[in-house]
């Protein structure tokens, strides 16, 4: 698909040059918050029921919860509709303020994924917190929560370029469904990484590192290494299917951008894989002889946790830049 090309308003143009500037940075923005509003209100509230290490954090707490729903409602809503405004605006609308330019917003609102997204993520969102008011069974209200927190993730694949791609054509579900795995598979692993990081601060480490918590480690990147084995591959998968040739992804500037992540998802997948197997063994390591390596073990411990979330901040803020080059139709 070409990119949209904008009108020139009278009277609205610096309004929108404006929008159109900060638009490329509002899908990295908006996927950031919605891995926090996964993570906060339910990777890492669940995962505080099971490790002590992560209860002390108080994320879990009712008024933690609420501000972050709070907080990312205003900002889906105003990522949103500005998104709207660009989209109807993109129609040669008119002036701001005139009949048409409404009515286009209405129809962008309603009939497009992107639009039809912007009151979405808002109104899950409000029914997150609505579910909290009501007295349900503990188990139903996580299952109830998990589908709405699946709902607004689902909202970016449903917004990306795997929608471009008409289910009748060869590969057309296989985009689709690779990139919601790719998504899933990204928000489980940084969800984790990020608690674990803010648990594992030099104080602690430095103090000794509770076995709780590092056999919750342990038990996280044995299940990271197959999650990232997902995310690379469908990432793979998905470049191969966006330019049809391996040999694209070296002479087009979105080709190299997915050279460069697929690249750092493959530091990732080894670098998860050096903390599972060499790190977390000499972290708890038996022996009085062992206490200088447990030592120089959980300082590399700190760092490579460091790093690893880094990568997985890089990969995906250039997710994001890379699903904002082209809007869907």
């Amino acid at each position: 698909m070409k990119p949209l090309t904008f009108c020139v308003v009278p009277g609205v143009s610096p309004l929108f040059d404006l929008l159109r500037l900060i638009d490329s940075w509002l899908r990295p923005a908006e996927l950031l918050v919605a891995f926090a509003v996964v993570c906060i209100l339910g990777l890492w509230r669940w995962a505080a029921a099971r490790e002590p290490a992560l209860r002390d954090l108080g994320w879990q707490s009712p008024e933690v919860q609420q501000r972050v729903r709070r907080a990312a409602t205003w900002f889906f809503l105003l990522t949103g509709f500005a998104r709207v405004f660009l989209f109807a605006q993109a129609f040669n609308s008119g002036p701001w303020f005139g009949v048409t330019f409404w009515l286009n917003v209405h129809t962008v609102m309603f009939t497009t994924p992107i639009g039809v997204a912007a009151w979405l993520r808002p109104l899950l969102l409000w029914g997150m917190g609505q579910l909290e008011q009501v007295q349900l069974a503990p188990r139903l209200r996580q299952q109830i929560l998990a589908g709405l927190l699946a709902a607004l993730m689902l909202t970016f694949p449903f917004t990306a370029h795997a929608l471009d791609v008409p289910a009748s054509q060869p590969y057309g579900w296989l985009t689709k469904l690779a990139h919601t795995l790719h998504l899933f598979a990204w928000t489980a692993w940084v969800g984790g990484l990020a608690a674990f990081v803010a648990v594992t601060d030099k104080g602690r480490v430095n103090g000794g590192m509770p076995s709780p918590l590092v056999s919750g480690l342990r038990r996280f990147f044995t299940v990271t290494l197959p999650v990232l084995a997902v995310g690379w591959g469908t990432g793979l998968l998905m470049a191969w299917m966006r330019r049809s040739a391996w040999s694209n992804l070296w002479v087009t500037g979105d080709g190299l951008l997915l050279s460069v992540k697929l690249a750092l998802a493959a530091l990732a997948l080894l670098l998860a894989a050096v903390i599972r197997f060499l790190v977390l063994p000499r972290v708890d390591a038996s022996g009085e002889g062992e206490k200088a390596r447990r030592q120089g073990a959980r300082f590399i411990l700190v760092w490579a946790l460091r790093l690893e979330l880094a990568v997985a901040l890089i990969l995906l803020i250039l997710g994001g830049v890379l699903a904002s080059t082209l809007l869907p139709s």
